[in-house]
């Protein structure tokens, strides 16, 4: 436990350990801040390119978001929501947690926004909000990009504008300034003799092992996951301390090497987006896109409905690892794609397993509307729910994939039980060998 109290007050004079160094108000963190970023800047040249390799201007700095808090002079303690309107410069952006719905109240809606514009008092803002405020300005940068202050709260139409830039705004920033949990773990106030109030005590939980980004709080939440992959730079303020990640270098205050845990491969992405959470379940795809938008025009591969072409069949193959309820999905979107189930998704090309493909991704044709077809030979083989005991009956289908699960005996009714979704699986014996296929809407 390390226990700390506020500079310049009484309670401080009876405790002995000094702050930690993420409090925002200590001048040994900021140092540490401009440190780490100011090297970032100068030495790592990787930390200057977008997911799709484009370099971005660090001195004029990139085109701003459509709306930005002008923080205005270092100086200064009132800022104001501008319009940039092709403005450029350099920008921080945050990444926090809203929390439970209705929790966040100082937002900007049709009817605050001219307020914004005119000007914004630094002592009304969420303390989340004043520390991005003063970390920005301590860097020397004028503009900070919060979601809740520079999009439209409850305008359709400047939401579906401004959520599809998300990731622009993201990657263009020179900073991602995330909130991932709170550092202090208990505040105590202290009394003198008299009864007066004289300051706060304050205590978190002292690090003892290295810090593991997986655990904070803000990765429990869809939108974050293509933030943290579209960030360049990043202070994560965590419970037990702050963790500087770019592309070249992920540390803790104590130069403590941190596991940045950002998957590469799609199909581990998906499987690890599925366990976060989102207040709107119609946020599934559309949190996700603006990174999925940027791999395929860095690498060519066509992106419809939660997945890359190239990748098909095989990331068709996914079960339900904790079902969630029915109120949970989405019907407007096809049944096939992973996004229109809620709960944990297993991708079965992340397992352990001897997957042949049978058919090639080119054979595969998915439209704009969400219609899968395939061409491929036909074979003969039994649907899943149909007992052993009772005997067959042969359907010709389109084979996409084999799974070869060793020798099998029993009812198919073991095997229901088992895949949470089995009516997506066909079934073919072959020399006392079970094969499933996944084939939902392909049969013929």
């Amino acid at each position: 436990m390390r226990v700390w109290a506020d500079e310049r007050t009484w309670a401080a004079a009876f405790v002995s350990l000094n702050s930690p160094l993420s409090t925002d108000d200590s001048l040994e963190a900021v140092s540490l801040y401009k440190t780490w970023y100011n090297d970032c800047l100068t030495l790592d040249k990787d930390c200057k390119l977008t997911v799709s390799g484009h370099e971005v201007d660090e001195m004029t700095g990139p085109e701003l978001p459509t709306r930005v808090l002008d923080l205005g002079k270092t100086t200064a303690k009132d800022l104001i929501l501008l319009e940039s309107k092709g403005l450029r410069g350099q920008y921080c952006a945050l990444s926090y947690c809203w929390g439970p719905p209705n929790t966040q109240t100082f937002l900007t809606t049709k009817g605050s926004l001219q307020d914004r514009l005119d000007g914004i008092d630094f002592e009304h803002l969420p303390k989340t909000f004043q520390d991005a405020v003063q970390i920005t300005r301590a860097l020397g940068i004028r503009y900070l990009w919060v979601d809740g202050l520079c999009i439209i709260q409850g305008d359709e139409q400047d939401w579906q504008s401004e959520a599809g830039k998300m990731g622009t705004v993201y990657e263009n920033a020179s900073l991602v300034i995330a909130a991932s949990a709170s550092t202090k773990l208990l505040d105590l106030p202290y009394y003198s003799a008299t009864g007066d109030r004289r300051g706060l005590i304050h205590a978190s939980i002292l690090r003892t092992t290295e810090v593991s980004l997986s655990d904070c709080p803000l990765r429990k939440r869809g939108w974050t996951l293509q933030e943290a992959h579209f960030a360049r730079r990043t202070i994560n303020f965590t419970s037990v301390g702050p963790v500087w990640c770019c592309k070249e270098d992920q540390y803790d205050e104590a130069n403590h090497e941190v596991e940045l845990e950002l998957y590469k491969e799609w199909d581990h992405i998906l499987q690890e987006y599925s366990r976060r959470q989102h207040t709107h379940k119609s946020d599934r795809l559309i949190a996700l896109r603006g990174y999925a938008m940027e791999l395929q025009k860095k690498t060519g591969d066509l992106y419809k409905w939660g997945y890359f072409q190239s990748e098909l069949p095989g990331q068709l193959l996914w079960s339900i690892d904790e079902r969630a309820p029915n109120s949970e999905d989405i019907v407007k979107i096809p049944s096939w794609t992973w996004a229109s189930k809620g709960g944990e998704k297993v991708f079965w090309t992340t397992q352990s397993m001897e997957l042949q493909t049978v058919i090639d991704h080119r054979s595969i044709h998915i439209t704009e509307s969400g219609v899968l077809s395939l061409k491929s030979k036909t074979i003969t083989c039994y649907s899943a729910d149909t007992n052993f005991e009772h005997g067959f009956k042969p359907n010709a289908i389109f084979p996409a994939f084999r799974i070869y699960l060793g020798s099998f005996r029993g009812s198919m009714a073991g095997v229901s039980r088992y895949f949470t979704l089995p009516s997506l699986f066909i079934v073919a014996i072959n020399e006392c060998k079970l094969w499933l296929s996944l084939m939902e809407g392909i049969a013929v």
